[in-house]
């Protein structure tokens, strides 16, 4: 996706006095602004469309194989799963944080 900026010059008229405006002089007053257009690129699009679902794998572990990683990635969901029911209240028994007085 790309863009364009576009200047353009707002033009305003305003009186010069307050009053009513039977023989008001007005005054031009002039404001640089700008505008975005989005331009569609379709070369990009279908590029990016090519990769869509592939991500990189990326380890810190130098001896390990690329089905080594792999293997370790396709069992990380099982892991974040039981990491969420760690996180919910019904399986973790309570934990007081008061003692109790003596």
């Amino acid at each position: 996706m790309g863009f364009e900026v576009e200047e353009y010059t707002e033009v305003r008229h305003r009186q010069e006095t307050r009053g009513r405006p039977c023989q008001t002089r007005y005054r031009q007053i002039t404001r640089t602004k700008y505008r975005i257009h989005f331009v569609v690129r379709e070369d990009v699009i279908w590029t990016d469309a090519r990769s869509d679902g592939c991500w990189p794998l990326i380890t810190n572990e130098k001896t390990a194989t690329g089905t080594a990683v792999l293997t370790s990635y396709k069992h990380q969901p099982s892991l974040e799963r039981r990491h969420s029911q760690l996180k919910g209240d019904q399986f973790v028994a309570p934990v007081f944080l008061r003692t109790r007085a003596h």
